[in-house]
């Protein structure tokens, strides 16, 4: 699949809300060192992807940031799980965890099959 950027709500509501697969939402800061090597890990993972996609958003991008304030993102990264334009607290997370992102990935591959 691939990585979109957004830098708006109609992006997002397009891009993740309207998905009909699942999606990774990545809200993210191009100063920050965790953002960036999560971003590196992001661009090896979605050449193995199989039906999801990856969504970045920039926290310092204006339009973005009523975005990251709906998510009550309080850090970055800040990583939420979409399945068909619905949240799934339960594999979303913050920070750069090798874990949770592993569960999350093998959520959306299992769920996009």
């Amino acid at each position: 699949m691939s990585i979109i950027h957004i830098k708006d709500q109609a992006g997002f509501d397009k891009e993740v809300l309207q998905a009909k697969n699942p999606v990774l939402v990545d809200f993210y800061a191009d100063w920050c060192p965790p953002c960036r090597a999560l971003g590196k890990v992001f661009e090896q993972l979605i050449q193995e992807s199989n039906g999801w996609n990856i969504v970045k958003l920039n926290c310092d991008d204006a339009g973005v940031k009523s975005i990251a304030q709906s998510h009550s993102v309080s850090g970055i990264p800040a990583v939420f799980f979409y399945n068909q334009g619905k949240l799934d607290a339960a594999h979303s997370f913050t920070g750069f965890d090798q874990g949770k992102l592993q569960k999350a990935i093998d959520h959306a591959t299992s769920l996009a099959k």
